[in-house]
């Protein structure tokens, strides 16, 4: 048993030195992080930004999750965070595999967040947490929205 999870990691060691001694001798100021969430290239930098905005928000959606469920006890705050988040790093991931389909996720899930959002604010009338989430989650949107329709 030990045998195998010593291969197992021989293997993803060796992987990554291969990949870091590629890009030791070739260097083209490229750092390619194989999960598919990151590829800073030159030929795809605003990919790129793209993708570490969407990271950015869907830990900060988790966060804000977290936080609702420690102040106020909101399970449903909590879930929604959690799954929210999922869903914004699902859509990262697709980004690295189908540009179309993982953009068309981020843009729905932002949308929707963006709405209810406007729903908890206009409720609240609280700029805490509801507005500034508000704020951020329609700034993704629109950002999501012009990747989308550039593409098209």
């Amino acid at each position: 048993m030990s045998s195998g999870i010593y291969r197992g990691f021989g293997r993803l060691c060796g992987g990554f030195v291969e990949t870091l001694t590629y890009y030791l001798k070739n260097p083209i100021s490229t750092l390619v992080l194989d999960t598919g969430f990151l590829m800073l290239d030159r030929k795809e930098n605003a990919m790129s930004w793209f993708k570490i905005v969407l990271l950015i928000y869907g830990l900060l959606m988790l966060v804000g999750g977290y936080m609702g469920w420690a102040k106020a006890a909101s399970k449903a705050s909590l879930i929604a965070g959690v799954l929210s988040s999922v869903l914004i790093f699902l859509g990262t991931y697709l980004l690295g595999i189908n540009a179309k389909v993982g953009q068309i996720v981020v843009t729905v899930v932002s949308g929707l967040l963006s709405l209810i959002f406007v729903m908890r604010f206009l409720k609240t009338q609280a700029f805490m947490p509801a507005g500034l989430l508000l704020l951020l989650s329609v700034a993704v949107f629109a950002l999501c929205l012009s990747q989308v329709l550039r593409k098209v």
